[in-house]
C-alpha cells in the first residue's frame, strides 16, 4: 500500500464521526469489560451472559478481582507454589502436580478405586 493511500485511510478513520451508542462498561453477569453497541439493556456483553443470568444470578464482582484473598493466598515455593499433598496433607513444592510422589498417586489411585467400588456394592464406611 502506498504512502499516500495509507494517509488517507488513517484520515478517514479519525476524521469520521463517532456514534454516541459505542460505550465501555462491564459486563453485568460474566463482569468483564466489552467496549461496543449495548444490548437492549445495556447491561451485558452477550446474549449468552444475559441468558445465564437470568438462569442463576451467581456473579460477584470482587472474585476474581486481586483483593480476593483466595486468589493469592498459596505461598510460593523454589519452583513452584507449595500445596498440600492431595493423598497424605503434606505440604510440597508443586509445579501443578496434586501428589507429592508417585507413591502417593499411587495410593490417592488405590483409595479413589476401592471408594468407587464400595459404592457399586453399596457399602458404607
Amino acid at each position: 500500500m502506498k504512502t499516500a493511500v495509507l494517509a488517507k485511510a488513517i484520515e478517514r478513520d479519525l476524521l469520521r464521526e463517532r456514534t454516541s451508542e459505542t460505550t465501555a462498561c462491564n459486563c453485568f453477569s460474566c463482569g468483564r469489560s466489552f467496549m461496543g453497541r449495548r444490548l437492549e439493556n445495556g447491561r451485558f456483553c452477550s446474549t449468552r451472559c444475559r441468558e445465564w443470568f437470568d438462569a442463576d444470578p451467581a456473579y460477584d464482582p470482587s472474585y476474581a478481582s486481586k483483593a480476593n484473598s483466595s486468589w493469592y493466598s498459596l505461598p510460593m515455593g523454589k519452583h513452584g507454589l507449595l500445596v498440600p499433598c492431595t493423598n497424605c496433607g503434606k505440604t510440597f513444592d508443586s509445579k501443578g502436580l496434586r501428589c507429592c510422589s508417585t507413591e502417593c498417586e499411587r495410593g490417592l489411585a488405590r483409595r479413589r478405586e476401592i471408594d468407587q467400588l464400595r459404592a457399586e456394592a453399596g457399602v458404607e464406611f
